[in-house]
């Protein structure tokens, strides 16, 4: 079983928090409470040892974990928090999940959503979360000028949802 040191230690300000846990047969999406993944999709348990990736993100930050094949025990971690002042220069844009609700309002599923193509994935409310906010940050190179350095998940958002200024 694989040990999150870094998320343990910091496991209270990421308690309640979205996780999406792509693994080397599918992505899982759920709620990261009390050190346990709970997933949306009913029944379903994460296998960590087919982990290749995880997100548990929320308003202020996310916890990233990752390998670059199975084979590897080690994870290499970060976490991006709003309050680190390498973050201060920051901006967020709006990505649709899928836009066609036509197959996920078809689908019987609890937490399902259906994409365009046929996938399923799950949510933990499907209700309306349409669009999911990713904040990119940059910083200023050697010449002044900006670049985006890295990224993170902030949350799901409504359909309706716009960013400010963007109404």
């Amino acid at each position: 079983m694989l040990v999150f040191d870094l998320l343990t230690n910091n496991g209270a300000s990421f308690d309640g928090s979205d996780y999406i846990a792509v693994l080397s047969d599918k992505i899982d999406c759920g709620l990261y409470k009390n050190g346990a993944f709970i997933s949306a999709e009913p029944g379903y348990e994460i296998d960590l040892s087919k982990l290749l990736e995880l997100r548990i993100f929320n308003e202020k930050a996310e916890y990233r974990a990752f390998r670059d094949n199975l084979g590897e025990a080690k994870l290499y971690k970060r976490i991006a928090s709003d309050d680190d002042p390498k973050y201060e220069i920051r901006f967020d844009e709006l990505q649709y999940l899928d836009i066609d609700t036509n197959r996920t309002a078809q689908c019987k599923e609890e937490n399902a959503l259906v994409t365009t193509g046929g996938g399923k994935f799950f949510l933990s409310d499907k209700n309306n979360k349409r669009k999911v906010l990713v904040r990119t940050y940059l910083t200023k190179g050697e010449h002044g000028i900006e670049y985006a350095f890295d990224w993170r998940i902030v949350g799901y958002r409504d359909a309706g949802f716009m960013l400010p200024g963007k109404e």
